[in-house]
C-alpha cells in the first residue's frame, strides 16, 4: 500500500510540468473550435446560390492570405507583448472578427474579418508552439506537442458537432463560434490563470553559436530541405482548391 502510494506520488510530482500547461491546451481546444465552427459556417453561406463565384473566391482567398501575415508578424509581437499576452491579444481579435460575420453579409467586409482570422489563427499557433518549445525539455517535449496537436483535432471534431447548433438559421452559427472563442479567451484570462514562467535564460547552457547562425532564411531551408518546401507548396494549394472545388459542388454540382 505504502508503494502504491509512493508511485502515485512520484507520478504526480512527475507530471506537474504537463498538469500546470491544462489551461493553455483548454484555451487552444476552444479557439480552435471555434474557427473550425467559423470555416463550416462561411463554407455553408458561400454555397448559397445567391453569392457569385468571384466573391466566394475573394472570400476564400482572404484565410491563408492573412495567415501568411500572421507568421511573418508573430515574432513582432511576441517580442512586444510577450507570449501570453498576444496570446489573448489575437484570441480577442478572433472573437470580434468572428462576431463581424453575423452582422453583415458584405463582400468587402467578409474578406477584411477573414484576413484578420487568418492572421489571428496563425498568430495563435505559432505563440503556443514557441511557448512550448521553449518551455518543454527534451524529455517532454514531444508530450507536449502531442497534446497540443491533440487540442487542435479535437478543435476540430468539436467545430463539425457545434453545426447542428444552428439550426435552419445558418447565421446563428458565426454567434456560436464566437462565443465559443470568447470562451476560450475568458478561460485563459480569468480562470486559467497565468502561464507558467518560461526557464530563464541564463540556466540555458552557453553555446558559441550566434542567434544570427540560428536562423534559417527562406533560401537556406530551401537548399537543406528541397522537398520539404515543395511538399508544403503543393499541400497548402491542393487544400484551398478542394475547399474551393467542395463548395461549389454543393451549389453547383453538374459543374464539377
Amino acid at each position: 500500500m505504502i508503494s502504491l502510494s509512493s508511485s502515485l506520488a512520484h507520478f504526480w510530482q512527475a507530471a506537474q510540468r504537463s498538469r500546470v500547461i491544462f489551461p493553455i491546451m483548454a484555451s487552444i481546444c476552444f479557439v480552435s473550435t471555434g474557427n473550425s465552427l467559423l470555416t463550416t459556417a462561411i463554407s455553408l453561406h458561400l454555397s448559397s446560390p445567391t453569392v457569385d463565384a468571384r466573391s466566394m473566391q475573394i472570400v476564400l482567398t482572404a484565410f491563408p492570405t492573412g495567415f501568411l501575415v500572421g507568421c511573418l508578424v508573430a515574432k513582432l509581437l511576441v517580442q512586444r507583448f510577450a507570449h501570453e499576452r498576444t496570446f489573448r491579444l489575437v484570441a480577442l481579435i478572433t472573437a470580434l472578427a468572428t462576431f463581424g460575420f453575423a452582422l453583415t453579409a458584405r463582400v468587402p467586409v467578409w474578406f477584411g474579418l477573414r484576413l484578420l482570422n487568418g492572421f489571428s489563427m496563425a498568430t495563435l499557433f505559432i505563440v503556443a508552439e514557441s511557448w512550448f518549445n521553449l518551455y518543454a525539455d527534451p524529455r517532454n517535449r514531444g508530450t507536449y506537442f502531442s497534446l497540443y496537436m491533440l487540442m487542435t483535432s479535437l478543435g476540430v471534431l468539436f467545430g463539425q458537432i457545434l453545426v447542428g447548433l444552428g439550426g435552419p438559421r445558418p447565421e446563428f452559427l458565426f454567434l456560436i463560434a464566437a462565443i465559443t472563442i470568447s470562451t476560450g479567451l475568458v478561460y485563459s484570462k480569468f480562470i486559467g490563470g497565468m502561464w507558467p514562467v518560461l526557464p530563464s535564460q541564463q540556466s540555458l547552457p552557453e553555446t558559441t553559436v550566434t542567434p544570427a547562425d540560428q536562423r534559417y532564411g527562406l533560401w537556406r531551408l530551401a537548399l537543406l530541405a528541397p522537398v520539404t518546401i515543395v511538399g508544403v507548396f503543393e499541400a497548402g494549394t491542393t487544400n484551398m482548391n478542394v475547399g474551393f472545388k467542395s463548395v461549389c459542388r454543393r451549389r453547383l454540382p453538374w459543374h464539377w
